[in-house]
Order: C-alpha cells, then structure tokens, then sequence
C-alpha cells in the first residue's frame, strides 16, 4: 500500500508533463512551395515574392503582380487558408 502511494503522484506528474507536451506540439505548416502553388492556383499573376510569417511556422505572405500593374498580397495559414489583403 506504501509503495502505491509513493507511486501516484509520479504518475500524476508524467500524465502532466505528456498533456502539456501535446499542448506545446507545433501547429501544422505548409511548406513555402505548396503555398506558392495555392495561391497560383486561385489567382491569375506573376508570385513576386513569398515572405516566411514567424520562419513558416504561422504561413507565408506571397504578393503577386496582378494584370494591370496592381500588386496583391495574399497570406497563406499554415493549415493552407487563404487570406487575401
């Protein structure tokens, strides 16, 4: 009996380091060519550059020559959404 109440607090501790573990975990992300590729796929222009948000982590800022010389920027989220601005 001594021994399992030795026992459960270590237990406690391990099942509250695992539950924060999973909370901490990174956020899926797509990669820099596949947000390049989605945005080509919705708009029709010249990708200009792709800016990494937090190093890709929470998606990237592609801005795009528009026909007419108009630029746009479009964020893409890291689960792939498109965010136009």
């Amino acid at each position: 009996m001594a021994s399992l109440l030795i026992c459960l607090p270590l237990a406690a501790a391990a099942a509250e380091r695992e539950s924060t573990q999973r909370t901490l975990a990174p956020q899926p992300s797509v990669s820099q060519d596949r947000a390049v590729n989605l945005v080509r796929e919705e708009v029709d222009g010249r990708v200009l550059s792709v800016i990494p948000v937090e190093g890709g982590r929470r998606g990237y800022e592609v801005r795009v020559l528009l026909e007419g010389g108009r630029i746009q920027t479009i964020r893409v989220g890291p689960r792939g959404r498109l965010e136009r601005r």
